[in-house]
C-alpha cells in the first residue's frame, strides 16, 4: 500500500488498504471467536462444577434423610420390639399368676386336710381295700395337678381323669353324699382334643361345694361333652341348691379366672359361657372351638 501511494497509484493503494482492512477484520473476529468460545468453555466449566456441586449437596442432603428415616425405623422397630417383648412377658406374668390360683383353688390345704382326714377314717373303719384306693386316686390327683400346670393344654382324656379322680375323692370327703355321670359324644376323640388344664373343675368344685354338700337329698352332678358345629361344648348340671351372689371380696373366683384363661386364648371363647342356677339346681355351659 505504501509502495503504491509513492507510485502515486491510489486505486491499488486503495485495494490493498481493503484487503489490509479485511485480513484485520479477519483476524479481529477469529480472535473474538476464539475469545468467545473460551468463555463459553469457561462458563460451561463452571456450569458444570455448579451441578456437580448441586448434585453433591443433594446427595448429602439425601443420605443425611436416609439416614435419618433409617434411624427413626430402626428406633421405631426397636419400640415396636421392646413393647412386643413387655407385652408377652405380661401375658406369660398373667399366666403364670392364672396357673397359680387354679392350683391353689384345687390344692388348697383345706381340700388336702379334708381328704386326708377321710381317708384315714376309712382305715378306721377297717376298708384297707377302699382306703388304699382312694388313697391312690389321691395321690394320682396331686401328681397331675402338678403335671398339668406346667402344660399349655392337655388331651380330654387327661382332664376328664383327673375331673374322675377329684369327684371320687370328693365323694369319700362326703361320705357318697353325691353321684356324678360323665357324658362323651362319640364322635369325639378325647385323646385328640386339646383343652387348657383344669378348666373344667373349678365349675364341679363349685358344683360340689356349694350346691351338693349341703343339700339333704342326694345329689346327682353331670358334666356331658357334645360336638357343635366348629366347637366343643361342655355342660356342667347339678341339682343344688343354686348359687348365691357373693359379695365383692377382691379375690378371683372360679368364673373370673375361667373367663380370664379363656380370654388369654384370643379365640373370644369365653363369649359362650352361660350360667342358669336356681333352686334346683345349677346349669354352665362354654363352647371352645377347634
Amino acid at each position: 500500500m505504501e509502495v503504491s501511494i509513492k507510485k502515486n497509484d491510489p486505486e491499488q493503494a486503495l485495494i490493498y488498504k481493503y484487503k489490509s482492512d479485511s485480513c484485520s477484520e479477519l483476524k479481529t473476529t477469529e480472535e473474538n471467536e476464539a475469545k468467545l468460545k473460551l468463555v463459553e468453555k469457561e462458563y460451561r466449566l463452571l456450569t458444570k462444577d455448579q451441578e456437580i456441586k448441586q448434585t453433591q449437596a443433594i446427595n448429602d442432603k439425601n443420605r443425611v434423610i436416609f439416614i435419618i428415616a433409617l434411624g427413626l425405623v430402626l428406633l421405631a422397630s426397636l419400640l415396636l420390639y421392646l413393647r412386643s417383648k413387655n407385652n408377652q412377658l405380661k401375658l406369660n406374668q398373667e399366666k403364670m399368676s392364672l396357673e397359680q390360683e387354679v392350683l391353689r383353688s384345687q390344692m388348697n390345704p383345706h381340700f388336702i386336710f379334708n381328704a386326708l382326714s377321710a381317708i384315714q377314717n376309712s382305715l378306721l373303719d377297717n376298708d384297707p381295700m377302699k382306703s388304699a384306693s382312694y388313697l391312690s386316686k389321691f395321690a394320682k390327683l396331686i401328681r397331675q395337678n402338678f403335671d398339668f400346670v406346667k402344660q399349655s393344654s392337655i388331651s380330654l382324656e387327661e382332664e376328664l381323669d383327673s375331673l374322675k379322680n377329684y369327684m371320687d375323692t370328693q365323694k369319700l370327703r362326703f361320705s357318697d353324699k353325691f353321684e356324678y355321670d360323665i357324658n362323651v359324644d362319640s364322635n369325639i376323640d378325647v385323646e385328640k382334643v386339646r383343652i387348657p388344664p383344669l378348666l373344667i373343675q373349678p365349675f364341679i368344685e363349685n358344683a360340689i361345694e356349694h350346691g351338693l354338700r349341703n343339700q339333704e337329698e342326694k345329689g346327682l352332678l353331670q358334666l356331658n361333652i357334645f360336638d357343635k358345629s366348629h366347637s366343643i361344648c361342655y355342660e356342667i348340671k347339678d341339682n343344688g341348691i343354686g348359687i348365691s351372689k357373693k359379695k365383692n371380696d377382691g379375690k378371683l373366683h372360679a368364673i373370673d379366672i375361667f373367663k380370664k384363661r379363656l380370654k388369654l386364648l384370643e379365640t373370644r371363647n369365653e363369649d359362650s359361657l352361660e350360667i342358669l342356677s336356681n333352686e334346683r339346681g345349677t346349669t354352665i355351659k362354654f363352647c371352645l372351638k377347634k
